[in-house]
């Protein structure tokens, strides 16, 4: 009875709006150590489970194809894609902004609006066009309300606050990352109330980490991947117990389910250079791996199966599961309830994971990727590029899978053991949902 109980509930929920935190930032070509324009997104789903990366064709004969690290959500049944960067160097992530009203969150057009720009732009100038044009029908009742950040192989390098209301045009905040260097946000803009309790914390903390390490001049894809995107908090400002450490208002937490760095290229350079590395689970928990648009290829270990999940999205969550007693409510539309998830994760266990096997194994992978890079560069390579940056991703990714997962191949059925996973997460804590929703 109990469990026909919780699946009722569950349905019925699923009717309800659901929130996203997450957290974007953008770098200038300015302020990057390497010349090099930054985006970075930590993506947050209580609920997440099946991630994973694929490529489409673009509209845009001159863009060619994009990629999508993407989200299949259940029981929607509908695929969200998070962030993206397509051949022609142009990149775009953002995070959604709470307008504390179901109604906008059914019809927003964010999602929609960067895939059309990914499928068609080549510069920042080109999305602001689609966003400022998306909202000048007067009968069209949909919302903007999102963070955007964006950057292009021109030297372009933007982040948008922007909100249109139903029927409304689109007002925005832009920040120039020329200008000021770089920009970042959580789940807020300054155009209307903030919604998210935990959002101005974790901006803040995001732009400490970012002035740090630009004061140091050591913004680099690296920075923000090891250092940004899996920060848990700061332990000396804390005095909670390092083995079960509240994530609640931290950068990399309980609730983040994947991260992506994508590194543009200097003004004018050839796009085809453009990486995008994806950490296809909790980002302090996972592992960066690089994909190139120019590859026309995803590897296998990242890429999104039917299920819409991904090999090694699957071990990163086993590694998770390790480092968290509870980490598995996936009630993603109940998820204010407080006893659905532990937000507290043992940073003991974390830290000896990160120093004993994903900061060595990312080091590998990016310096493998400069010195491919540059061996290109310096015509040191026979090959097509393309077959070249093809056969590097498709060789670390299967590197990275095998020494993250201690397994020597890819496994054939990971479709049904990845549902077998979120079924399984489900039901662990129904338990857990009933006592709360009976208030027991």
């Amino acid at each position: 009875m109990l469990r026909y109980l919780t699946i009722l509930v569950f349905i019925i929920a699923s009717f309800f709006s659901i929130t996203y935190s997450c957290d974007v930032a953008v770098v200038s070509s300015i302020a990057a150590k390497d010349g090099k324009p930054i985006i970075w997104k930590n993506r947050d789903d209580p609920a997440g489970v099946f991630f994973g990366v694929r490529r489409h064709e673009a509209n845009n004969p001159e863009v060619g194809s994009y990629i999508c690290i993407e989200e299949r959500l259940y029981p929607d049944l509908t695929t969200i894609c998070s962030a993206g960067v397509n051949e022609a160097g142009f990149a775009i992530a953002n995070t959604n902004a709470y307008t504390g009203s179901l109604v906008k969150e059914l019809v927003s057009i964010d999602v929609p609006l960067m895939e059309k720009a990914l499928s068609n732009c080549k510069t920042v100038e080109c999305f602001e066009t689609l966003l400022i044009n998306a909202h000048n029908h007067e009968d069209k009742f949909y919302v903007t309300s999102s963070n955007f950040v964006v950057i292009d192989a021109y030297g372009g390098a933007v982040h948008y606050e922007a909100y249109a209301d139903m029927r409304e045009p689109v007002e925005f905040i832009k920040h120039d990352a020329n200008i000021v260097n770089f920009s970042n946000k959580t789940n807020h803009i300054d155009l209307h109330e903030i919604y998210d309790s935990t959002s101005e914390k974790r901006t803040k903390r995001g732009a400490e980490l970012l002035t740090e390490y630009y004061n140091k001049d050591e913004l680099t894809p690296k920075t923000m991947m090891q250092i940004v995107a899996k920060d848990v908090c700061n332990d000396e400002d804390n005095e909670q117990d390092l083995e079960n450490f509240d994530t609640t208002f931290c950068i990399s937490r309980a609730y983040t389910r994947f991260s992506t760095v994508i590194e543009g290229v200097t003004p004018n350079e050839d796009p085809k250079y453009t990486t995008m590395w994806v950490n296809v689970g909790e980002p302090s928990a996972g592992v960066y791996v690089p994909i190139y648009p120019a590859a026309h290829y995803i590897p296998e270990a990242v890429n999104a199966n039917l299920m819409g999940g991904a090999p090694l999205n699957v071990e990163i969550i086993n590694k998770e599961l390790e480092l968290y007693e509870n980490n598995g409510g996936v009630f993603r539309y109940l998820e204010v309830l407080p006893s659905i998830r532990d937000m507290t994760i043992n940073k003991i266990k974390l830290y000896d994971l990160q120093d004993s096997l994903t900061f060595p194994l990312e080091d590998t992978l990016i310096e493998a990727d400069r010195e491919i890079k540059q061996a290109i560069k310096n015509g040191e390579v026979n090959y097509d590029t393309e077959e070249v940056l093809k056969t590097f991703s498709k060789d670390a990714s299967n590197y990275a899978y095998d020494v993250y997962s201690g397994k020597s191949e890819l496994p054939s059925r990971s479709n049904l053991y990845t549902f077998q996973m979120w079924l399984r997460l489900v039901f662990n804590n129904s338990t857990s949902l009933i006592d709360t929703i009976l208030g027991r």
